[in-house]
């Protein structure tokens, strides 16, 4: 059984428990961020242990150095490569951009942009609470009703087409200060889904306007400081 497996059982919410860790507040936050650290070390030193599994010799720190004539050697170390398949390494992050930019360069440019918040007083959130809590204490439960929501939005979204067919989209997950996660969500529309009359109204009432003809923010004339002339955001844009 792996870390990840044997603290996922741990957190489970079983009918026949105390759920004492549950009930712990801060000390139970604590708890699930010792894990995640602990978790994370673990695969790490998968990695640092099977660098030759992953023929991380291709990657060679000290081919590239005699290649660029590099002639301090002593700086070089031993170098561990971090794969793509590690979440949140910078390979794996170049890799999702390099994905979200050929999406765009093969269907153009996103056409909507949805913003998907955690709320805290969903009914599954608070029906799920014990006694005394409050859905600050339990961010596994928050995310996990959230991730479900989640789920059945994009397939609301990119099966039922709800909004419009959609041939593409991306997402991302972010987590607010207060440890609400949120989603960021790109949707790519079908031309026939575009039609120049639904363009026509967006760019008429929602489009920024040229700043000096009206204030960007009330009783804050010049808000987002015109340059040679022109925001500094660069509104109103091209379509």
């Amino acid at each position: 059984i792996s870390t990840v497996n044997w603290y996922a059982n741990c957190l489970m919410y079983r009918s026949n428990s105390m759920h004492l860790l549950h009930r712990f507040g801060h000390l139970f936050q604590q708890y699930i961020v010792d894990m995640y650290a602990k978790i994370e070390h673990s695969r790490l030193g998968y990695y640092v242990l099977n660098q030759k599994k992953m023929r991380a010799e291709l990657y060679s720190g000290i081919q590239d150095a005699v290649y660029l004539n590099d002639n301090d050697m002593t700086n070089l170390g031993w170098q561990v490569i971090i794969p793509s398949s590690f979440l949140g390494s910078p390979r794996c992050m170049r890799e999702l951009y390099q994905d979200a930019m050929g999406i765009v360069h093969y269907f153009g440019k996103p056409d909507l942009f949805v913003t998907f918040t955690c709320n805290p007083t969903w009914p599954e959130i608070t029906n799920s609470l014990l006694g005394g809590q409050s859905a600050s204490n339990r961010p596994d439960l928050c995310f996990h009703v959230f991730h479900m929501k989640l789920e059945q939005l994009m397939h609301d979204l990119t099966k039922k087409h709800i909004l419009a067919k959609v041939v593409a989209h991306v997402h991302v997950i972010e987590f607010q200060k207060r440890g609400h996660p949120h989603a960021h969500i790109l949707l790519i529309l079908a031309m026939a889904d575009k039609p120049p009359e639904a363009f026509a109204i967006i760019s008429r009432h929602m489009v920024h306007e040229l700043c000096g003809e009206k204030v960007c923010l009330a009783n804050v004339p010049l808000a987002c400081y015109m340059k040679n002339g022109r925001c500094q955001k660069h509104y109103p844009k091209n379509a």
